[in-house]
């Protein structure tokens, strides 16, 4: 399991319930949060390899991104060539060179992620991990509100409302659901066919 932060990283921030807290703890916290955002934004915050196999197309949406880098794409046993054959794209891949319909013919090695973990989502992480220490001491979050200083009241939030509020800050790094590319030339000639 892929850890955004590690433990001493953490402590860096200065925050007095994570540095009190044990070790372990933190790092249990670490792991389930960590996962957690990348659940949410559907990606991972390091640089993680992936292959995928897919039929040939003019251009590949990928499975997973962004993507960082392509390490190799193989077609018919033999390597392809970035700039003389394809285009990468953080979300796909167009091809120049033209192929011959072969379905799962393509074998794509890429790198997705991102090189460095970004400020707001560490900011997330460290911002989850002492929300969680400090609902487990007090049971409970209080805010206060006013309006126009003639009103005010207090109520308690949940742990998952605050949570997702935390969450919501990571809305621009949210990658698409996989839904592999559609050939509209070919869906327009079923469509005349059916017609």
């Amino acid at each position: 399991m892929s850890k955004i932060m590690g433990l001493e990283e953490i402590k860096l921030f200065g925050i007095e319930c994570i540095n009190s807290a044990p070790p372990r703890q933190i790092d249990e916290l670490i792991k389930f949060y960590s996962k957690l955002l990348e659940e949410y934004c559907n990606t991972k915050f390091t640089r993680t390899r992936s292959i995928m196999f897919t039929d040939t197309a003019a251009k590949v949406k990928l499975r997973n991104t962004p993507a960082i880098e392509v390490e190799k794409i193989i077609y018919n046993k033999k390597p392809l060539k970035l700039y003389k054959d394809y285009f990468m794209y953080d979300s796909c891949i167009d091809f120049i060179t033209e192929f011959e319909y072969v379905p799962k013919g393509l074998e794509i090695h890429y790198v997705y992620g991102f090189e460095v973990v970004p400020a707001l989502v560490e900011q997330a992480l460290v911002e989850l991990i002492k929300l969680r220490l400090d609902f487990s001491q007090h049971n409970s979050s209080v805010t206060g509100e006013s309006f126009g200083g003639d009103y005010s009241y207090t109520k308690s939030k949940s742990l998952a409302q605050l949570q997702d509020e935390i969450l919501s800050t990571l809305d621009d790094y949210v990658q698409p659901e996989y839904e592999p590319y559609v050939d509209t030339d070919i869906t327009t000639e079923i469509r005349a066919w059916i017609i």
